[in-house]
């Protein structure tokens, strides 16, 4: 019988991703941060049960901060795009067709790898010509030079969590119980 994860209230892959609650400050202050460093062409690239058919909370954190700043939000800064390697690219091609973004803040640390190969391709540099952030967090970042922004959050509580919830179906137990930690912006 299906059950809904820990973390979240629903069930999420190898509980390895989760909208945390409390994921809307980090967004706020990553947004407030590329503001602050002069971009306007900001785009957040996000998995369209995100956005539609209305923003979560830290997607709309975003869109309010944009707002807040005289940047009225579009498709171009939310833009939608087909949830496909093929759908991927093609979204990041359209985006850089015209008037390409100074700056994308990106969902998943491996639509960030995807981002850095297709810029790789067209001698697009980062930081450079375009800043990039990562909406999730990787040991791997801190090896790389200028170290990757991204949003960070304690992993422990979840992973205690994930034990105790375990634990408890395993003996029969319906555990709805989820948490949420608190995500900081890390520059």
């Amino acid at each position: 019988m299906w059950q809904p994860g820990p973390a979240c209230g629903r069930w999420w892959s190898a509980f390895g991703g989760c909208e945390h609650e409390r994921k809307a400050p980090a967004f706020s202050a990553a947004t407030k941060t590329l503001l602050d460093y002069g971009h306007q062409r900001i785009v957040l690239l996000c998995r369209r049960a995100r956005r539609q058919p209305s923003v979560n909370r830290s997607v709309g954190t975003f869109v309010e901060e944009m707002k807040q700043a005289g940047i009225p939000c579009s498709d171009y800064n939310l833009p939608d795009w087909e949830e496909s390697n093929a759908g991927f690219q093609r979204g990041l091609d359209s985006l850089f067709r015209l008037t390409p973004p100074t700056a994308i803040i990106i969902d998943e640390a491996s639509y960030l790898i995807a981002t850095f190969q297709f810029l790789l391709r067209r001698g697009i540099t980062v930081p450079g010509d375009v800043s990039l952030v990562c909406t999730d967090g990787d040991p791997a970042f801190a090896n790389c030079e200028p170290p990757i922004a991204s949003m960070s959050w304690e992993t422990e509580p979840l992973k205690r969590r994930i034990l105790q919830w375990a634990n408890n179906i395993s003996r029969g137990k319906t555990d709805h119980r989820s948490i949420t930690t608190p995500a900081t912006f890390i520059n």
